[in-house]
């Protein structure tokens, strides 16, 4: 989790800094689906360590871009309610 928590602050100012957030996205949500089967099929601690890292790092690179690219295209009327059905 303390993976997830720094890397969301530094990609999330490296996103806004390029004003790109659909590659962070992407990528965030690609690492995350390629390291939760590798923590099945592993036995190995280190490599399951290493893939809950992974996933980990691919949460934190999306998290911030996407909740950025969903208050860019909401508006003040429905924000709550698309960040509402996110959650849910």
């Amino acid at each position: 989790e303390a993976t997830a928590g720094i890397s969301k602050g530094y990609f999330g100012a490296m996103s806004d800094a390029t004003g790109r957030r659909l590659p962070f996205v992407r990528w965030g949500y690609f690492l995350s689906g390629i390291s939760k089967p590798m923590m099945g099929l592993w036995s190995f601690p280190a490599w399951i360590f290493a893939a809950r890292t992974s996933d980990r790092l691919g949460k934190g690179l999306r998290t911030a871009a996407r909740d950025a690219m969903l208050s860019d295209e909401s508006t003040i009327e429905n924000k709550g309610k698309v960040f509402g059905f996110h959650r849910g």
